[in-house]
């Protein structure tokens, strides 16, 4: 994706070789994959094969999105007039990869004066900051900030920044409220009257395309792009994997092609956790992003006040990168913990609230709230997608401070019900000090002693998410993120031929899940306990008597007592996954559930 590329084009799929070739791919598909993409309206072998193979030049115009291209143009004037540029970015994982995705690639384009800031968390709180672009005036004299996945309720900041002569730029996708800032402009898919349709990218994503678009700019400009888009693909992949966003359209083709690319990052400190961890050299997929490397990175955020994640990827020592990759894998270890504590918790609470309230267990419009000074702060999130695995329904999560009056949390919901939290948390938006967000995942912060008044007001919660998701329903917007079953296999389908092909569907996340496969009468020969409660079960293929690989990882009671029985046959279902452990390349089957 060099500078040659970045225009947009239309493939031609109308020649007789073209066609030849996409029914031979369509015919290589098993027909249980292909029965299962058929569910995402997927019907014709030139959509499978365009779903499957995506091209880089079928991306959107960048210039789409509203103002990205009067942002373009404000950038190429500050290059040209040597302005000194802040890129200010939120401190999730989201906000990490916008950051150094726009730093490396302004540096690249030729930006001299450029700084970039990242709040704390725990001392700085979520929020584009009047006071800290009060400082970089003072310290840096800034001309122009260029935000990412941040911004788009930050009036009181752009009011003050426009005071002080400071073009803002807001990036970002998260909703807007009532009112928009008054920045110098915003790039926002997200934002009221864009019909721009990228409203599925994350902030590092509305970023990537920002950086598309100046490309544009400086090709418009007969100025030369010593830009490879290829090498930032990684920092987007690790923002839309974790933020959880549509892996549909562009996210989808651009994903596919940053696996490739992360056995070429050059950055020191992300290459070395990238090695601690194993994940050098290597393709990555979704399933290595999301549940290996981000939550070591998100660490930073959740444990602790005085580092920042973003600090790993300005890294100058290998010896300092080491050092850092290690301290990012004990915040990891103390996260877990505490993390289970604050679900033990939250479930002993909801448990008791179920004692005494009448609930149905089928109706996922429920709304449950509960903050404690036992919940950790950087852990309310988790806990609340946790317990919306467990229970189903919506969840606020706060954490009371030990040393302030002021409570942070955060709220998740299922995905597929249609309303969004940050309708919700509106209807008492005076009770809060802020809020803001997705629709089913967001954030707020609120006073102690207005704890009793949102409690009684989210009573009012359920009421509201019915008749808002009903409107939804009724305007046609349905979720593409349907339930889907397990498809069943044979034995005979267990072979490399179809085992690749699974790997082939990849990307896996939000709109396109993993498939989950189901097998009926297992014989289980033999179980290997694996540190307690991690079960590795010896199956042997009927078909061929090849050994398979099936692994349970933290196991319940009731799945122990199921392998204790060996003299039954099990129906297992499980996902298939590709082990490279050692560099020896075999595949393993990851259950999920089993019954008897």
């Amino acid at each position: 994706m060099s500078d040659v590329n970045i225009q947009n084009r239309n493939q031609s799929n109308g020649s007789p070789v073209q066609k030849t070739a996409v029914l031979d791919f369509y015919n290589q598909i098993p027909a249980k994959l292909r029965t299962y993409l058929e569910k995402f309206n997927l019907s014709t072998p030139q959509e499978m094969f365009d779903f499957l193979q995506p091209k880089l030049s079928t991306l959107e115009n960048p210039y789409k999105i509203d103002n990205c291209e009067k942002a373009s143009e404000r950038l190429w004037n500050a290059f040209v007039n040597q302005e000194t540029v802040l890129i200010y970015g939120d401190y999730d994982l989201d906000g990490t990869s916008g950051i150094i995705l726009l730093y490396d690639s302004f540096k690249a384009l030729g930006f001299q004066n450029l700084h970039y800031f990242q709040p704390s968390k725990a001392n700085d709180g979520y929020g584009l900051h009047a006071h800290i672009l009060e400082r970089f005036k003072t310290e840096k004299n800034i001309d122009v900030v260029v935000t990412v996945d941040v911004g788009i309720t930050g009036n009181a900041a752009c009011d003050r920044a426009k005071d002080l002569g400071i073009d803002v730029i807001v990036t970002d996708h998260h909703l807007a409220q009532d009112e928009l800032p008054n920045a110098y402009t915003i790039v926002n898919p997200n934002q009221p009257g864009d019909q721009s349709g990228l409203g599925y990218l994350c902030g590092c994503g509305v970023g990537f395309y920002l950086v598309r678009g100046l490309c544009k700019k400086w090709i418009e400009k007969g100025s030369p792009v010593p830009l490879d888009l290829k090498s930032i693909l990684p920092y987007f992949a690790v923002a839309t994997v974790t933020d959880m966003v549509p892996l549909v359209k562009d996210n989808r083709t651009l994903l596919k092609f940053a696996f490739e690319s992360f056995k070429n990052v050059t950055n020191l400190g992300f290459k070395t956790l990238l090695a601690e961890l194993n994940l050098n050299s290597k393709k990555l997929d979704t399933s290595d992003i999301g549940l290996q490397l981000a939550p070591k990175i998100n660490a930073i955020t959740r444990m602790s006040a005085a580092l920042k994640p973003i600090d790993l990827f300005f890294k100058t020592s290998e010896a300092d990168a080491k050092a850092f990759a290690k301290d990012i894998l004990k915040l990891n270890v103390e996260r877990k913990q505490l993390q289970e504590a604050g679900l033990k918790e939250a479930k002993a609470a909801y448990e008791e609230y179920l004692k005494t309230n009448t609930v149905d267990s089928q109706d996922h419009h429920r709304v449950f709230f509960y903050a404690s000074e036992n919940i950790h702060h950087g852990v309310t999130g988790l806990v609340a997608s946790k317990m919306v695995d467990s229970f189903g329904g919506s969840f606020f999560i706060g954490a009371h401070s030990t040393d302030t009056d002021v409570v942070v949390g955060s709220s998740r919901k299922p995905d597929h019900i249609q309303y969004s939290l940050v309708d919700l948390m509106a209807i008492s938006k005076d009770s809060w000090i802020r809020f803001g967000g997705h629709a089913s995942a967001a954030g707020f912060e609120y006073l102690k002693s207005n704890e009793a008044a949102i409690w009684n007001g989210s009573k009012d919660f359920l009421t509201t998410a019915k008749s808002a998701s009903t409107a939804a329903g009724a305007g046609g917007a349905i979720s593409t993120n349907i339930c889907i079953d397990p498809i069943a296999l044979d034995w005979f389908d267990l072979n490399t031929h179809f085992f690749t092909w699974v790997q082939f569907l990849e990307p896996f996340g939000s709109h396109f899940p993993e498939p989950v496969f189901k097998l009926n009468k297992v014989p289980v020969l033999s179980v290997k306990v694996m540190k307690e409660k991690h079960f590795k079960l010896n199956v042997v293929n009927p078909h061929n008597r090849e050994a398979l690989n099936f692994v349970l990882f933290n196991s319940t009671e009731e799945q122990r007592q199921l392998l204790n029985s060996l003299n039954r046959e099990l129906s297992i279902c499980f996902k298939i996954k590709k082990d490279t452990f050692n560099y020896n390349q075999r595949f393993q089957f990851i259950i999920e559930s089993i019954e008897a």
